[in-house]
Parts: C-alpha cells; structure tokens; sequence
C-alpha cells in the first residue's frame, strides 16, 4: 500500500489521513496473535465445493447455513449446473472437514433461497429469484430431519406456492421466520410490473406452509426504485422486519427500515413501523442486500450493514428503540452477523488485503474487541459470506472465491469457548 504524505501545512490534513489508516492496518494485523491459535479450529479449508453461480449463498441479509443440536453442519448453496446440481443442501458430519451432497432442493439454477432450522432440525425455506426481469414463483419448501441417520428429505407435501408470479405482479427476494405460535411468515419484493412500482409484502401461514394468507400490509415507498429487500425475523414473541427502502426527494435516497408486530396480535392487523437510518454512500450495494440481520435471547436485534464501511446498530425490543449506528469497520464491505448461546456477537468482513476477518463484541464487557485476521493468505474474489444466524461454541463461516466461474466456498471454523 502506498501512501504519500508530504510535511506541508498545506497536507496536515493529508498526512494525519494516512497516518490513520497506517495505525489502522497495523492494529488490524497484529490483532491476530490476541486469540490463541486453537481459536482457529479450521483455517481456510477448500470445501471442494464448485459452482457456477456468484450468487452461490448470496444474499447476505438471508440465511444459507446452520448448526443441528446433534452436530451437523448445513448449508444451502447454488451450483448452477456444476455436477449437474443446482439449489442444493450440502451438510457435514466431522465440523465441516469434509462436505458431501445431502439433497437436491431444486432444479433451477436461477434461485435463490433463505432458510431457519427449527428445534426438530428441520429445514424450511422459501426460494424466489433476485430480479425482476423474469418471472418465477416464490415457493416454500420444508426438508425433514431424520436423527438417526442425520440427513434430510424433502416434505412430500411441498413444494407449495407462496405467491404465484405473473407478468403483472413479479415476486423477488423472499425470507422467511416463523414465530412463537408456529406461524410461518414470508416477506419479498413485489414489482407491479404495469405502473414499475416496487414493494414488501408480506405474507403467513397458519398449517405449516401448507397455505399462505396476504396479511395485508404494504411497506416502503411505492415507485419505481428497485432497492428494496427485507428480512423478517423472529425477536423474543414477535416477528420483526428489517428492509431497505428507496425514494426520491427529488435524489434518491436510501433508508434502512424496521417493522414489528407482536405474535397475539390478529394476524391482520398492521405493523409498527419506523427508520433505522438514512444511508450516507450514493453508490455501492446495488441490491439493497449488503446487510445483515440477528436476534438474541434478549429481545434485541443485531443489525450490521455497509454504508461506507459496515455499520452497526442494536435494537431494544423492551425500549423499541434502535441505537446510533457505528462504524464498526471503516473499510468493509460484506458483513455477516452471529449471535451466540453467551448473548456474544461476532461479525464478519472482508477486509484488507482480500482477507476475511472477524470482530467479537463481548456481552459481559460491554464492548468491541479489535479485528482479528481469520485468513492466512489473501484470496480473488469479492469473499460474499455466510454465517448462521446462532451458534453455540462452534462458529461455522463459509465464503466464496475466485473472480470468475467455478467459485469455490472456501471454510473456516472458530471455537468460542
């Protein structure tokens, strides 16, 4: 990195910038003697995985991998046609050193999926696709877990439409969360292809998926402006959303946005609704999906998002309020949020150099550690991550590499305890 300084009065200003970021990349490297080095329980691990697709466990605001109560890792990837698979569930019995092909979800190379893990270890998703240039159905699908021998089987009742597609009413980016009572609910973008007016809506289901109600509510601005993609998430009793809205004032600007209802409320009845805050950076994350979404045992959300660097804000479900967002990393970009069973976070980014790295932030202390290295080496690729949503002592964290197909996942794994 070079880095010119001139002693000017004229480039004080200059000089105390690269002074800065010299500081900055010395402490982010030396901070990775500050764990011991079994902390690094696997490091930079070639799955031998492949797959044609960039969006292989894209988006970041979504969730592609999860940890079973009796030890098995699984992830949710799309391989395009590689091996002649495409949305897949890969899954590991040995903390994630060997990685074998557990079942074929569907054979669409385009989709998307987000998914949870309920406590019987099954596996429910919903899939959609990323744009609104073509047309798919948003569908939900539910892979049962056989304990005994630790895999999983698609639910013979499902597939079931969630929302069916046409080319006046275009569905995208669905999540997914089910909350206290069981009730499964389903939010995505909706394009109103005729007036090009984008939206959330939001749907549930009462019988396990089997069929899906509109509950009713619209959220975000309705225009033309693309950027808009939601996560619904379970806090404590409650579904809560977090999306990104757009609108023109007369620039665009971006907001991140929250939504909440509590689960005995009628499932008709509308939401709480508020912003988060108003992003800085005119550019980057084209989608709307540079973000990432967690909830702890406390009624709080974890949420880290890029805005010229990656911020982080927390969510008090008590208070129903959100903190001041703060700059976490000042160079970041992807960002994947964990919680674990201590109420810890832990948040990841790439950074420097093209490596990955990962930041604790103690619940006991109160505070932020500094970033620690996870890669030993530098990697091409633009690192997209995925990491589950809760883990406890074992923290799994996938991320793909290579600058054209096949990417491959690469893994690492870190023991917090």
């Amino acid at each position: 990195m070079k880095c010119l300084c001139i002693y000017d009065s004229r480039f004080v200003k200059g000089f105390s910038f690269c002074l800065s970021i010299i500081m900055a990349i010395l402490l982010f490297f030396s901070g990775t003697s500050a764990w011991a080095i079994d902390f690094f329980a696997v490091r930079d691990h070639n799955t031998g995985i492949f797959s044609n697709s960039q969006r292989v466990i894209s988006y970041r605001h979504m969730r592609h991998l999860w940890n079973t109560s009796d030890g098995v890792m699984a992830v949710a990837l799309q391989k395009k046609g590689y091996d002649g698979e495409n949305l897949v569930l890969y899954k590991s019995l040995d903390q994630g050193v060997n990685w074998t092909l557990d079942t074929l979800i569907d054979d669409d190379g385009y989709l998307i999926s987000d998914g949870i893990i309920d406590s019987e270890n099954n596996l429910l998703f919903v899939t959609s696709i990323p744009s609104d240039k073509t047309t798919r159905n948003i569908e939900f699908i539910k892979l049962v877990y056989d304990s005994t021998f630790q895999e999983w089987e698609i639910d013979p009742a499902t597939p079931v439409t969630v929302f069916r597609s046409n080319r006046r009413y275009k569905a995208s980016r669905a999540s997914i969360a089910v909350d206290s009572n069981g009730v499964i609910w389903c939010a995505y973008r909706i394009n109103y292809a005729i007036d090009e007016i984008f939206q959330i809506i939001v749907m549930y289901s009462v019988d396990g998926g089997m069929t899906w109600v509109d509950s009713g509510n619209e959220f975000g601005t309705p225009n033309g402006l693309p950027e808009k993609s939601a996560k619904v998430i379970a806090v404590d009793n409650g579904i809560a959303m977090i999306y990104q809205d757009q609108m023109e004032t007369p620039v665009v600007e971006r907001y991140k946005e929250w939504a909440y209802r509590e689960d005995n409320q009628p499932l008709q009845d509308s939401w709480i609704t508020g912003s988060i805050a108003k992003m800085n950076a005119l550019d980057r994350d084209p989608y709307g999906t540079h973000w990432s979404v967690a909830a702890d045992d406390l009624g709080n959300l974890h949420l880290a998002y890029e805005d010229s660097g990656i911020n982080y804000t927390k969510f008090d479900l008590h208070s129903m309020t959100w903190t001041t967002p703060e700059v976490v990393a000042a160079f970041g970009s992807y960002s994947s949020i964990s919680v674990g069973a201590n109420q810890d976070l832990f948040l990841f980014s790439k950074y420097f150099r093209n490596r990955m790295a990962v930041r604790q932030f103690s619940y006991a202390d109160q505070q932020w550690g500094r970033w620690i290295t996870l890669s030993s080496k530098s990697y091409l690729g633009l690192l997209r991550m995925s990491s589950p949503e809760r883990f406890d002592g074992l923290l799994p964290l996938l991320f793909q590499v290579n600058n054209a197909e096949p990417y491959e996942l690469i893994y690492n794994l870190i023991d917090t305890r």
